[in-house]
């Protein structure tokens, strides 16, 4: 498995011919994830890196706020104050959880919802440069976004793979062939998986904890959001 140091070396080209062939492993900040594109080949790449049944389906890295919620099925009022919130940074690394359009589509609903990470720097530069080469000018793409789900087999107890001689063992023995690396801005927030807020109509409930999620709460309902618990 070829490692790229995106930061230092941005070869953008061998992050697009990996991604061609199917699903690559990469670190988000303490996290590691597989990440493909969104296309029949994407999702079944991820699928099999995952050793995952059918009827799952994927996240996927937000990186423009305004297309990824005008797929929702949210009311304005909802969209507009969410929208807010996700521009001035309230919900950066966590995952939004919401009701979809295109809720028939097995790959990226369940029960009607999809949920995307709100990436930050280096996360958002590098997947809008995939977007920009392959996505925004390609057919039978099901979405803009690349797609995503944690670096470990489906359903591990364990859960989401945090330490980087893990996720290259995972990747290699995987059949993974691009491992990505970045150099992170130091933060104060304790690594962890990222948090997962769920949104009906000016309402949300966490659906999992994570690193700032009591800050993300405390913000939302200052901007007019109720919770559910």
């Amino acid at each position: 498995m070829k490692i790229v140091h995106f930061s230092k070396d941005p070869d953008i080209n061998a992050v697009v011919d990996a991604l061609c062939q199917g699903a690559i492993v990469v670190d988000l900040n303490h996290v590691f994830a597989v990440v493909a594109l969104p296309n029949e080949r994407g999702a079944e790449s991820l699928s099999v890196v995952k050793n995952r049944k059918p009827g799952k389906c994927y996240g996927s890295l937000i990186t423009d706020v305004h297309p990824f919620l005008n797929n929702s099925i949210l009311d304005p009022e909802t969209k507009s104050r969410l929208t807010h919130c996700m521009v001035h940074g309230i919900l950066d690394n966590a995952f939004v959880r919401m009701p979809w359009g295109n809720s028939e589509n097995p790959h990226l609903t369940l029960n009607g919802t999809h949920q995307g990470l709100k990436t930050t720097e280096p996360i958002l530069s590098f997947c809008r440069l995939i977007e920009q080469h392959l996505i925004q000018h390609g057919d039978g793409f099901m979405m803009e976004n690349l797609i995503c789900s944690s670096a470990n087999i489906s359903g591990d107890p364990r859960g989401s793979i945090t330490e980087r001689i893990d996720a290259i063992q995972f990747g290699e023995k995987r059949g993974v062939s691009l491992f990505v690396e970045f150099d992170f801005p130091k933060t104060d927030v304790e690594p962890g998986s990222f948090p997962i807020f769920s949104f009906q109509n000016m309402s949300f409930s966490v659906a999992r904890t994570g690193p700032r999620c009591n800050e993300i709460q405390s913000q939302l309902l200052l901007n007019g959001f109720s919770q559910v618990i």
